[in-house]
This record gives structure tokens, sequence and C-alpha cells, in this order.
């Protein structure tokens, strides 16, 4: 496991898969993710980028719809994230993934926010397996290691 840093808190990064999972599957490992966050056990790390993402997934109708969602409870949502995470905005975005270049904002945030780990469920992600000696694993895995710990 890498070292912890930050007062001891292993930070994280989450793709946007991930994060929309943690809201919506109440029995998903990226919701077990989001509760270490909340209890102050992990930081997850982000970026105004992906939370806007975030929102704009969360409100795609057929999604609001399929997982009773109303506008008010995501906007809720979204200051839950900026609450329990730290935010950041960055200026230099690699150009490693050209398939998805969204997925290279996950990189520059775990860049920035000098992550411990990134957690995705993509393929173009899991497939670097680790970026600028950054592991990159999936939800379940993280908490397969987190969990021994």
């Amino acid at each position: 496991m890498p070292s912890k840093k930050s007062a001891g808190i292993l930070k994280i990064v989450l793709d946007t898969n991930n994060l929309v999972s943690s809201r919506i599957n109440k029995k998903g490992a990226s919701w077990k993710i989001f509760d270490l966050a909340r209890e102050n056990k992990i930081r997850i790390l982000t970026s105004n980028f992906q939370l806007s993402e975030f929102n704009r997934v969360l409100t795609y109708p057929r999604i609001m719809k399929k997982y009773k969602l109303k506008k008010n409870d995501i906007k809720k949502t979204v200051l839950l994230l900026r609450k329990i995470t730290s935010v950041f905005n960055p200026q230099e975005i690699p150009n490693i993934i050209k398939i998805d270049p969204d997925d290279n904002q996950i990189l520059a945030i775990a860049k920035e926010g000098e992550s411990d780990m990134i957690i995705s469920g993509d393929h173009h992600l899991l497939d670097l397996k680790q970026y600028r000696n950054i592991p990159v694993m999936t939800a379940k895995q993280f908490l397969q290691k987190f969990t021994k710990v």
C-alpha cells in the first residue's frame, strides 16, 4: 500500500463513473468508498470539471427516472461532495488516453492532488496499471487492500 500522506489520510481519485455509482448504488463498492470519505478515513480528490460532469450525468432524464432522483437532491449531493473532497483545478491535462480524452482529467487530478491511488472501472485507466507511480485499481480491489490495512 502506498504511504499515507496528508495528515495520515489516504488520498484517492474516483473516476466519474465510480463517483456516480457511489451515490446511486447503495450496495456497491463505490458507495463503501464514499462512506470511508464521509468518515474521514480517506480523502477523495476531485476537480470542478469532474463535479460538473457528475452533476450532468445525474441529471440525465433516464438516470433521474431510473434512480428516482430529484434536482434538489442532486444539488445537495454536489454540495456534500464539495464538503468532503479536496477540489482541484488542474491546469496541465496530460494527453495520454487518446480514445477518451476526458479520462485524462482523472490523471490530472491525481497528479495535482498527489493522490495515493486512482479508483476506476474504466479499462482505459485500468490498462495503465499506474500513472506517475500512482496505482490504478478497481473499487473492489481498493476495498480488499484498504480493509486489510
